[in-house]
């Protein structure tokens, strides 16, 4: 089973992805409902937005806090990044396949200025 997650809102409160504007948002590593055994071998590809993003401060300034690294746009998006190394600790007693965080490439959306953004991207292993 490989498990594709986005960033944006689809990283906060256990991978749940918000229909409904939440009033608060915690990151938590998965329930440990499973045993070790189970599932044993699935992969987890993760990617999202890390907090050396260069509009993370914005975001923070400007956005409505909803948690730690939590904050909603003024049209409803809501939008968590992790610290980094923060990926790592949420699932500690997974394989660590492949870890990568910094800054993207340049580029741009539509004819927005170009921007980059901070990034983090995993391969785990249960």
């Amino acid at each position: 089973m490989v498990v594709a997650l986005d960033h944006f809102s689809r990283l906060a409160v256990g991978f749940a992805v918000f229909k409904n504007k939440p009033t608060s948002v915690e990151i938590r590593p998965p329930e440990r409902r499973a045993s070790p055994e189970q599932h044993k071998g699935t992969l987890i590809w993760i990617n999202g937005l890390t907090t050396q993003d260069p509009e993370y401060e914005s975001h923070k300034a400007n956005w409505e806090a909803l948690g730690n690294h939590s904050f909603r746009n003024p049209q409803g998006l809501v939008r968590t990044d992790l610290a980094p190394g923060q990926i790592l600790k949420l699932f500690e007693r997974y394989t660590v396949l492949h870890h990568r965080e910094g800054l993207g490439s340049e580029h741009r959306h539509g004819d927005s200025p170009p921007e980059r953004h901070g990034k983090f991207e995993v391969v785990l292993m249960r």
